[in-house]
C-alpha cells in the first residue's frame, strides 16, 4: 500500500509520486535508480510503500526533479500522520468495549467530560480526562490501586473502575491550591475538626476544606463510581502536598468522620511513596498493621477508649437514646458516631438506634 484514505482525504506515499515521474519519463525503475545513484531494490521498496523516504534520497530526488527537499519530506510526514490517525481510529474502536464498564454518565453528571452520543468521542474524552493512552492501563494491577491478580471479570471490572476513581481524585486534587504541608498545623487543628461532627455538612464542609488547605492537604469528595471498590484514598502529590479523597455516596455521619480521620492518620504517617487505599478487594500493597493502627487512632480520636469503656459498662444491655445523647454531649461528638461504634463492637444490633445516625448529603463541587 502506498496510499492511505481516511474519510474523504487521501494521503499518498512519496513513492507514489516517484512512480508517476518514472512513467512521465517513459523509463524503468532500474534506469531511474541509476539516475538517483541508489539500488533498484531501495527504489522499488519506496515506490511500493515498503520503506520511508530518507533524507538522503529526498536530497537526490530534489536534485533530479527540481522539487524541494522540504516538499518531498513533507509528503512523507503527511503520509505518516494520516497513517497514524487511521491507526488511532482503529484502536479507538476497540476501546469502546470499555464503555460497558466505565459509566460515561457518571463523568458527564459530575462535569468531568462533555455529553456526546458518539462512542468514539466518549472514548476520546475519557482517555484525555484520565490522562491515559488506553483503558488497558486501568487493568494493570500495579497502576494506582494495586490489587492482587484478578480471577474473574467482576474482579477485573473492579480494578478498572477503582483505578479510574483514584485518577479522578488526583485530577481534582491537582486543581486545589494548598499551603505547604505542616504536621504541626494539622495536629493543632484536630480539636477544631472534632467539634465539627455535630454540625451539618453545609456548615462544616467549607471550613474543613479551608483547614485542610492550610495544612497542605487537598480534600476531594467524590460520588461513588459504579463497579469501584474504593471508599477513600491518601496520596502525596508532592513532598509538600497530600491528597485525601473520600467516597461521598450516602455517608452516615459516623462513617464519614471515621473515614476522614483514618485518612488523616495516613497523612500523619507520611508514607510519601505509597498510595493508601480504603475499600473492597484484596490489594497487593495492603499493610494490615498500618490499617489497624489508623483504625484504632481514628476510633480513639472520636471516642476516647477510657470514657467509652466506662459508658459501655454503665449502660450495657440497656443503651437508650437519652444515654447516648448525654454521652455524646460529654465527649462533644455527633451521637451517630457513638451508635456506629456500639454497632461495630456488637454492643447493639445494626438495626438499633439508627434514628441517631444522620445521613449526610454532601455537595461534591
Amino acid at each position: 500500500m502506498n496510499n492511505i484514505q481516511s474519510n474523504v482525504v487521501a494521503a499518498f506515499h512519496p513513492g507514489y509520486y516517484v512512480n508517476e515521474i518514472i512513467e512521465a519519463l517513459e523509463t524503468t525503475q532500474k534506469e531511474y535508480a541509476k539516475r538517483l545513484e541508489v539500488s533498484e531494490k531501495i527504489l522499488s521498496q519506496l515506490i511500493n510503500g515498503q520503506t520511508s523516504l530518507s533524507k538522503e534520497l529526498a536530497l537526490k530526488l530534489s536534485l533530479a526533479t527540481n522539487i524541494s527537499i522540504g516538499a518531498w519530506l513533507n509528503l512523507q510526514m503527511e503520509y505518516e500522520r494520516r497513517t497514524l490517525e487511521e491507526q488511532k481510529e482503529q484502536e479507538l474502536k476497540t476501546e469502546t468495549a470499555y464503555l460497558k464498564i466505565l459509566d460515561y454518565k457518571y463523568f458527564v453528571n459530575n462535569g468531568f467530560v462533555l455529553e456526546c452520543r458518539s462512542k468514539l468521542e466518549q472514548v476520546k474524552n475519557l482517555l484525555k480526562f484520565l490522562n491515559i493512552a488506553s483503558f488497558a492501563t486501568l487493568e494493570r494491577e500495579d497502576f494506582l490501586v494495586c490489587f492482587r491478580t484478578a480471577t474473574s471479570r467482576l474482579a477485573l471490572n473492579r480494578i478498572i473502575c477503582s483505578n479510574a476513581w483514584v485518577q479522578i481524585a488526583l485530577n481534582e486534587a491537582l486543581k486545589i491550591e494548598t499551603d505547604v504541608y505542616s504536621e504541626k498545623k494539622l495536629r493543632e487543628c484536630l480539636p477544631k475538626i472534632r467539634k465539627m461532627s455535630s454540625q451539618s455538612p453545609q456548615d462544616f464542609l467549607p471550613e474543613l476544606r479551608q483547614i485542610c488547605n492550610r495544612c497542605g492537604i487537598a480534600l476531594v469528595l467524590l460520588p461513588h463510581l459504579k463497579n469501584s471498590g474504593v471508599n477513600g484514598a491518601t496520596k502525596w502529590i508532592t513532598n509538600e502536598k497530600a491528597m485525601i479523597a473520600i467516597n461521598a455516596r450516602g455517608k452516615d455521619a459516623d462513617k464519614f468522620w471515621f473515614s476522614f480521620m483514618h485518612e488523616i492518620y495516613h497523612v500523619l504517617e507520611k508514607r510519601v511513596k505509597k498510595i493508601m487505599i480504603a475499600g473492597e478487594g484484596e490489594r497487593k500493597d495492603y499493610d494490615e498493621a498500618l490499617e489497624k493502627k489508623c483504625d484504632n487512632l481514628s476510633s480513639e480520636f472520636w471516642i476516647p477508649d477510657r470514657e467509652y469503656r466506662v459508658f459501655v459498662h454503665t449502660n450495657k444491655g440497656r443503651f437508650t437514646e437519652n444515654a447516648i445523647r448525654r454521652f455524646s454531649t460529654v465527649i462533644d461528638v455527633h451521637p451517630g458516631i457513638v451508635v456506629g461504634r456500639l454497632q461495630h463492637d456488637k454492643e447493639i444490633d445494626f438495626n438499633q438506634l439508627n434514628s441517631l445516625k444522620e445521613k449526610y448529603e454532601i455537595v461534591v463541587k
